[in-house]
């Protein structure tokens, strides 16, 4: 007979979890609750034989009556604390001007369908969630004038057009906004979990995730105008989006920020500190993205139409198929990659002071406009590796800032710029293949100018060629005081060289016999040695 009352005892125990994890779901997935049509008042009386219970009748102005439409909470030596131990619905809480400092703790599923909290006190009103809280239709977590807490070890879910208000949360559980429910102006310090789903809104609330919390936007929902900190982990999933020019969003160290699927930056500005990556799709948007850390585009992710300052030692690299597309990028004391069969696309990327952009594996500088300007003699520069190709880029070396081409990489049909000195610095230099090396690396069709200095032989552009790289079906121009050189083994295949009054042709330091050239032209000096020009 024992064994048959125990048995009997943890079944029930288990159907009522059941019960009350069912309701908890149908509560969260429909709009039961719709204020009644007589809804019942009351006011909190906590004087009862159980004086802290929110389910004794006898605790409550409304007595026989539990109240399902406004609970009010005053100044009127009740007692300050309330627990709700089974199923609460009801419309709304109101503390008044008057109202002490109330601790509610919710043990059970409760749920608001109506205003929801309103308190316009001076003390902080405080809500322990330890099961299930749920705001429905258009309720809200804080309205008033007072302010009012959740600490939240168990499930909070916003429903419908519900809001979060003004209040300020503590997430040690779940904190899930669903429909069209915003986060508006609360503030939330998230331990846990957070999760925007359909079209739900971060709205302008200011948030925190810890180490230890994951944040995620899926579906349609979006930062809008949120602060976000991120010391945890941060997920942009499904057509999610980074939010308005008001959103700030920061990655800082240590923590992980993806945006996946079709998700977009937005408009955000973002901050950089951590590891941030765009993964299958997903697109930088019209961000405003500064990075100190590492960026990558894996996948065919897209840089979009962002403004990206890449500075501080940040490295970002485009993976696979991703592409820079029409992206402005400024690398400042950092790095930029494209690798596999990446693509700049007709990205703007200006390279300055001590950084560089590497194309390498198959990748391609597509239609991208680059500069490379060097103004403190520190290597600003982009290299080309691997069978990487300039494709149809027009690129300017300026003020010692330089263009290489090694391995088999080739210009393709770029337009290829080498700017003369200032009279301080070095002009721009264009290099084919690395001295002594066994580089094939060619000029393709491109068009290539060395501008013309102002001081005289050497302050024009430069254009090198070493190695066994070539100048295959180049038109190289060469004006005054700039310089076109070959060396090794390199040839001029059926190049055209336009060399000009001043400038200079020299073949003379090849290790072959000579070379070739497809035509020579212009009253320039070319300089053969005991080479041969054919």
């Amino acid at each position: 007979m024992a064994d048959a009352r125990i048995c009997l005892m943890i079944t029930d125990r288990r159907l009522r979890w059941a019960l009350r994890h069912s309701l908890a779901v149908w509560l969260a997935t429909t709009a039961l609750g719709v204020v009644p049509a007589y809804a019942i008042d009351g006011t909190w009386l906590g004087n009862s034989g159980t004086p802290t219970e929110w389910l004794d009748p006898a605790n409550w102005t409304s007595n026989p009556d539990l109240p399902d439409g406004t609970a009010t909470f005053t100044n009127n030596g009740a007692s300050a604390t309330v627990d709700a131990n089974g199923l609460v619905i009801i419309g709304a809480a109101a503390f008044t001007g008057a109202a002490p400092a109330y601790a509610i703790n919710i043990n059970d599923v409760f749920a608001f369908n109506g205003t929801g909290v309103t308190s316009n006190s001076a003390a902080t009103q405080t809500f322990n969630v330890i099961s299930t809280l749920i705001f429905q239709n258009s309720s809200s977590a804080s309205a008033g004038t007072g302010l009012v807490t959740y600490n939240n070890s168990g499930s909070i879910s916003f429903q419908g057009t519900s809001t979060a208000g003004s209040a300020t949360f503590t997430n040690n559980g779940s904190l899930e906004f669903n429909n069209t429910s915003t986060a508006a102006t609360a503030t939330i310090a998230n331990n846990a979990v957070v999760s925007f789903q359909d079209a739900s809104s971060a709205g302008s609330a200011g948030i925190t995730n810890n180490a230890s919390g994951t944040i995620s936007f899926n579906t349609t929902s979006t930062a809008d105008s949120a602060t976000i900190g991120n010391d945890g982990t941060v997920t942009f999933g499904n057509s999610s989006t980074g939010g308005t020019s008001s959103a700030q969003l920061t990655n800082n160290a240590g923590g992980i920020w993806n945006f996946n699927d079709t998700s977009t930056a937005g408009a955000a500005n973002f901050v950089n500190d951590g590891d941030l990556s765009f993964n299958n799709t997903a697109r930088a948007g019209t961000s405003d993205l500064t990075n100190n850390s590492i960026i990558d585009f894996n996948d065919g992710a897209s840089a979009d139409h962002a403004a990206i300052t890449n500075q501080g030692g940040g490295q970002i690299t485009f993976n696979n198929t991703g592409t820079a597309d029409a992206a402005t990028i400024t690398n400042t004391l950092a790095s930029l990659s494209f690798v596999d069969q990446s693509t700049a696309g007709t990205a703007t990327i200006n390279n300055t002071g001590p950084s560089s952009t590497f194309f390498s594996g198959n990748s391609s500088a597509g239609s991208a406009q680059i500069t490379n300007r060097d103004t403190v003699s520190a290597n600003a520069g982009t290299i080309f590796s691997g069978s990487a190709t300039a494709s149809s880029a027009a690129i300017v070396n300026d003020l010692g800032g330089t263009t290489a081409f090694n391995d088999q990489s080739t210009a393709g049909t770029a337009v290829i710029t080498n700017k003369a000195t200032d009279g301080v610095t070095v002009g721009g230099i264009l290099t084919f293949g690395s001295f002594g090396g066994t580089d094939t690396s060619s000029a393709g069709d491109a068009t290539i100018v060395n501008e013309a200095g102002a001081f005289g032989l050497g302050s024009g552009g430069f254009t090198l060629f070493q190695a066994a790289s070539t100048a295959d079906a180049a038109t190289v121009t060469t004006n005054d005081g700039a310089v076109v050189a070959f060396f090794d083994s390199a040839s001029g295949g059926t190049a055209r060289f336009i060399t000009n009054a001043g400038g200079s042709f020299d073949i003379s330091q090849l290790t072959a016999a000579g070379t070739t050239a497809g035509s020579i032209e212009g009253a320039g000096t070319f300089y053969l040695g005991d080479k041969e020009l054919t």
